[in-house]
């Protein structure tokens, strides 16, 4: 049977093993294991491939031997735990193959009786031969592991025509020889590469894109290709000649599609089965936390400012030095205000000295202004300290001494003091000085608190109804993170960008990381959805020539099936050619979606009438966005409601700030108790003197901000996610 196939073995010669057993330091998730002795590797031959193993490896890990006296190996997969001096055991080389040449390769180095190429998505090619018994050792040191299976297509049985080889395998030895009846062992080969791992590797880097791979989700598993794939609906595809590693998938062949017709298949060789119900949906959920951070400086001068002239404060100048708006702009700042009170010097000694914590998150900022001046301070504004000439407050009345006079009646006022007293031929005068001050107040804050939250969808995969309901139609996606504000993204990006942001899903790049979400729910619904698989048998010929394999799909007319017709992707393949004839068997996967595609919902305006404003310009409750084209659709997540405070790290304010600022006991208040001592004589029920009234009469000020620390917000969002669309590949409702 050897004629129109030629078996060569082709690369991979054996070599005696070296083993070297040392030690290295192991980094998690890196490739690099650093701190081997030198002399250990020196064992090795330089650029040849071997294996290593040891704990924190994964198995089937290789490397290539370095350069005589290097110290350090880079890995094809990185280690699943960190561990210095970690004992190693390298082993190897391993046998290499080589490039397809028909010149080379067009040999008969052993007797073929017969070959079975297997093939499933998702594994690697074999090759099963049976050949005579040469009574050779195929492991002896000089032997090949490596063999090239070719076909021949211009094959004669009279040998005349010039060979036209097609490459059908190249696979490495991976079974010892089984032997069978009449001098025939069996042998097995397997189309894995040695640098399998370094191009999967390859081919995920390529992947990694926003949304079908988001590292908020997977940064713990960044390192670990097979991740790539749960949100692709792909799996791995190693071609058995080329041995390039790719993806393909699990619906749509990249390849193209063929067409096979009924008259050229073999007849008998159908078979069409039911798998397992299609899923019918899988709901998806993502939860993410950060500390919302960030600091500030606040003036609240105004405030301030406010309330003392609801108190009746006084003055006819205005607020001062103004700033730049530049300065406005970076600090928010203005230069300061003036206010106005009796009993000024208990005002001032209470009032807050830059740095006393006010709690909350906030303090009284420290530090000097964009003006040069202290960003908090309080300073005398009357002369001789200030520009503003004093001003006294006088009344008289008849009547016996006061008690306890505060001063000497004879001494003169001093400058600045809250009020004199003297006499004048029985008639007291009271001189209360009226203090003003010129203020600024600015609060520097410290934001830290706990911020969460959390997506929850259903998907529902538009497919026909099948299944019995026992709970195997549903499953559960759940996700969880706390890597949004850390530097997970590519070169140290931060997804949620600025962890002062108050949500992460109404951003960009949380709306990438719900997509994902879906995504992922999506290649679980493609992947059940093929719940009928059609098998059939062409010519070795036409299974050749068509190039019929993993990444291809194929139209099969056939009138046993519903509606005459179906089109698969191919999941599984064999290749035979025996005593039994040459032929090549596929097995279809049939999708039994409905086939319709998707609209995405319209929502209802919030501001405005339907054209008032364009798209875009206003939120539309309801709405929905088309992320795959014709296939799914979901609401967007900025139309839901933050749950907190209200607060806008990104640009806060004195107005979102400050809950209230109140004065007890200011100028209106303070003149009306001093009124009622002016031009009355003494003594009078209720009224003391007017020293003590007024000290009793302290003014007090109260400034109660929002707090920014401690405290924490969760925000839920539901968004509705349109029915995925399944394509129909197949009729189960064709009449």
């Amino acid at each position: 049977m050897s004629g129109p196939f030629c078996f060569a073995w082709a690369g991979g010669e054996i070599i005696d093993p070296v083993t070297v057993v040392t030690i290295g330091d192991l980094t998690e998730a890196s490739t690099i294991v650093t701190d081997i002795p030198a002399e250990a590797l020196a064992a090795l031959t330089e650029g040849l491939r071997y294996n290593i193993s040891g704990n924190g490896i994964p198995a089937g890990t290789t490397f290539v031997a370095p350069a005589l006296g290097a110290t350090e190996i880079a890995l094809d997969q990185a280690p699943t735990a960190a561990q210095p001096a970690a004992i190693l055991t390298l082993n190897g080389p391993r046998a290499a193959n080589e490039p397809f040449d028909p010149a080379i390769h067009n040999r008969f180095d052993e007797d073929v009786l017969s070959i079975t190429i297997e093939h499933g998505e998702g594994d690697f090619a074999t090759l099963t031969v049976d050949i005579k018994n040469n009574g050779i050792g195929l492991l002896a040191t000089g032997r090949n592991l490596w063999c090239w299976l070719s076909w021949d297509a211009a094959w004669t049985p009279d040998g005349t025509a010039p060979p036209d080889l097609v490459p059908l395998f190249n696979g490495r030895l991976v079974a010892l020889p089984a032997l069978a009846a009449d001098e025939v062992i069996s042998l097995q080969f397997v189309a894995r590469p040695d640098d399998f791992n370094v191009q999967k590797l390859n081919v995920a880097e390529e992947l990694k894109v926003l949304p079908f791979w988001d590292p908020v989700w997977l940064a713990t598993n960044a390192n670990n290709p097979d991740t790539v794939l749960e949100s692709y609906s792909a799996l791995w595809h190693t071609d058995r000649t080329t041995l390039a590693v790719t993806t393909s998938d699990i619906i749509e062949g990249e390849d193209g599609l063929v067409e096979i017709g009924e008259d050229e298949a073999f007849y008998d060789a159908f078979a069409m089965s039911f798998g397992d119900a299609p899923l019918r949906q899988v709901a998806v959920s993502g939860t993410v936390s950060w500390q919302q951070t960030g600091e500030g400086i606040i003036d609240v001068t105004p405030a301030l400012i406010s309330a003392f002239k609801a108190g009746g404060h006084y003055t006819n100048q205005p607020v001062l030095l103004k700033l730049t708006s530049d300065s406005r702009w970076k600090f928010g700042m203005t230069g300061g205000g003036l206010i106005n009170t009796f009993n000024g010097t208990s005002v001032k000694s209470g009032w807050p000295q830059p740095g006393t914590s006010i709690g909350g998150g906030w303090e009284v900022a420290p530090g000097v202004g964009p003006d040069g001046k202290p960003n908090s301070f309080m300073l005398d504004a009357t002369s001789p300290i200030g520009w503003l000439r004093p001003f006294t407050y006088n009344i008289s009345y008849i009547g016996p001494p006061p008690v306890d006079p505060p001063t000497d009646p004879n001494a003169p006022p001093p400058p600045q003091t809250d009020f004199d007293v003297f006499i004048n031929h029985g008639m007291w005068n009271w001189s209360f000085a009226l203090n003003a001050y010129h203020i600024r107040m600015a609060v520097h804050y410290q934001a830290d608190r706990k911020r969460t939250e959390t997506v929850r969808a259903v998907m529902v995969a538009d497919v026909m109804e099948v299944s019995d309901n026992t709970g195997n139609d549903t499953e559960e996606i759940a996700y969880t993170s706390e890597n949004v504000a850390e530097g997970v993204d590519p070169e140290g990006g931060i997804p949620i960008g600025m962890p002062e942001f108050r949500s992460y899903f109404q951003s960009d790049r949380g709306a990438a990381s719900f997509e994902y979400l879906l995504l992922a729910a999506r290649a679980k619904l493609r992947a059940r959805a093929r719940s009928v698989e059609i098998t059939f048998a062409v010519k070795w010929t036409d299974a050749i020539g068509l190039g019929i394999d993993l990444r291809k799909s194929v139209a099969y007319t056939d009138r046993r099936i519903p509606g005459g017709a179906a089109t698969g992707k191919v999941k599984h393949y064999r290749l035979i050619a025996g005593e039994g004839g040459m032929y090549g068997e596929f097995t279809l996967g049939c999708s039994i979606g409905n086939g319709q595609p998707v609209t995405a919902e319209d929502g209802v305006n919030v501001y405005a009438d339907p054209g008032y404003v364009d798209d875009g310009w206003q939120v539309e409750d309801g709405d929905q966005y088309m992320f795959l084209t014709d296939e799914l659709a979901y609401q967007t997540l900025d139309q839901f409601e933050i749950v907190d405070d209200g607060l806008d790290l990104t640009h806060l304010t004195a107005e979102a700030v400050v809950n209230s600022c109140t004065v007890v006991n200011g100028l209106t208040v303070q003149l009306a108790e001093l009124a009622k001592f002016h031009n009355v004589s003494m003594p009078i029920a209720g009224l003391s003197n007017p020293f003590n009234a007024t000290k009793n009469l302290a003014t007090t000020v109260t400034l109660d901000l929002k707090p920014v620390a401690g405290s924490e917000y969760h925000t839920d969002f539901l968004p509705a996610v349109s029915m995925l669309a399944i394509p129909q590949t197949i009729d189960l409702r064709a009449a």
